[in-house]
């Protein structure tokens, strides 16, 4: 299945710039200007080569080789420049990128699946209002982009190639995983045990070298918070106010449901305080090793279910969720050693075929 209608260069680490931007967000929160940064170095990229989108490879050598630019008695040669471009920093990458492409494409054929023009349109529609933010960022990072020299336009066909690539994978990735084994595996994972809907507000120690003042002092504060809730304070209010993990504080504490297997058995401690509360209550401060402290509570409890009256559920919810980069990293593992895959890429550097 081909979704592009160019073979053009991967630009970053062996990996599409839109899975490159959402690791960023992930991991480190991505700003506006480097995404763009990005969008404008890969359109320079490709001007440079000499890479048209729609082309079917790179462009036959012209005559004509302009000289970019003089040194003393030297000339740098746009022949040359492509050359050390592709050469010294991008022909491998570039390789291995359009090796996991075909990987891909190859298991999408098997598997019957299709990229559309609307699914393409749509996903570069999300990832460019993500990356212009607001009306108001939208024109400033417009104007941006003018300054450089690239035009909107640019930059969706950048992002063009970044989404075939990425909805091929994930789209890859989403079918293999809601195969039978798979559903089985999540049903053994949640709704065969009974389960609980548990928040925490959380009180990190914050350093690397812990002594009794700093674990007492934790605690304390735990304390306090904890009759605080004990006279009636909302968690969820208390958690967005105090807690010391950010990912679950915005979400007033959140965890999700849990079960008695959920946590590894070092932390036996906090299941045992978990389970051992009702409906509505909250536990007293709970430590975790070297973390720190949490308060938990309870929210809802739900019984074990029958595979059959959850098996569309889970079925849904695994084809929804995104895949990771490690989920992708390991597909392409288990595609290449299903797949004879031979890379001759010595003949880059002209070293041989």
């Amino acid at each position: 299945m081909h979704v592009a209608g160019c073979e053009y260069l991967e630009r970053t680490e062996a990996v599409p710039l839109t899975v490159t931007r959402r690791r960023e967000r992930n991991e480190r929160g991505m700003t506006v200007s480097s995404g763009i940064g990005r969008v404008v170095f890969g359109t320079m990229l490709l001007v440079i080569l000499g890479i048209a989108p729609g082309c079917t490879g790179l462009p036959e050598v012209e005559q004509e080789d302009p000289i970019l630019a003089i040194v003393g008695d030297d000339v740098i040669l746009s022949s040359e420049l492509r050359r050390e471009i592709l050469e010294r920093y991008y022909g491998r990458t570039a390789l291995l990128g359009m090796v996991r492409r075909s990987l891909f494409e190859q298991e999408a054929s098997r598997l019957g699946l299709q990229i559309t023009d609307s699914m393409l349109e749509a996903e570069v529609d999300k990832e460019l209002a993500r990356m212009l933010g607001g009306e108001e960022d939208r024109e400033k990072q417009i104007a941006a982009l003018a300054r450089r020299g690239v035009n909107l336009d640019e930059v969706r066909r950048n992002l063009r190639y970044d989404a075939a690539n990425w909805l091929l994978m994930s789209s890859v990735a989403k079918a293999r995983r809601t195969d039978d084994a798979r559903v089985r595996q999540l049903y053994d994972q949640t709704f065969r045990h009974d389960r609980r809907r548990v928040g925490h507000i959380a009180f990190p120690f914050g350093v690397d070298q812990l002594d009794e003042k700093i674990v007492n002092a934790t605690h304390q504060r735990a304390e306090a918070v904890y009759q605080r809730l004990r006279q009636g304070a909302d968690f969820g209010e208390v958690a967005r106010e105090v807690s010391g993990n950010p990912d679950t504080a915005r979400r007033g504490g959140e965890i999700g449901w849990m079960h008695r297997g959920s946590l590894p058995a070092e932390r036996q401690q906090m299941t045992d305080a978990i389970f051992r509360i009702g409906v509505g209550e909250f536990t007293r401060p709970v430590r975790e090793d070297e973390y720190g402290w949490h308060i938990f509570v309870v929210w809802e409890e739900a019984p074990q279910q029958a595979f059959e009256s959850v098996q569309d559920e889970l079925r849904q919810e695994l084809s929804l969720a995104e895949p990771t980069l490690e989920e992708l990293a390991a597909l392409e593992e288990v595609l290449r050693q299903q797949t004879d895959v031979v890379v001759h890429d010595s003949a880059l550097s002209g070293d041989g075929g």
